[in-house]
């Protein structure tokens, strides 16, 4: 299982780091005790709670139709 911090959630989003971490029970997630900010815990969501585009974006793969006209 692929965890990722809640900032590069936030880049794949297209959200503020701030509403993921108050948005962070519609995610799956675990924390880590002793590694983050002031109250010493950080969060980690899982790729696959993420919405579908953003597993694509994070994966690399587009989704966006070519418009070339032959």
């Amino acid at each position: 299982m692929i965890w990722l911090s809640t900032k590069k959630v936030a880049e794949l989003t297209h959200l503020s780091e701030r509403t993921i971490r108050r948005n962070i029970n519609k995610y799956e997630y675990r924390h880590i005790n002793g590694v983050g900010g002031k109250s010493g815990l950080k969060y980690e969501i899982s790729l696959t709670s993420l919405p579908k585009d953003a597993q694509d974006e994070y994966n690399g793969s587009t989704s966006e139709k070519s418009t070339d006209i032959y």
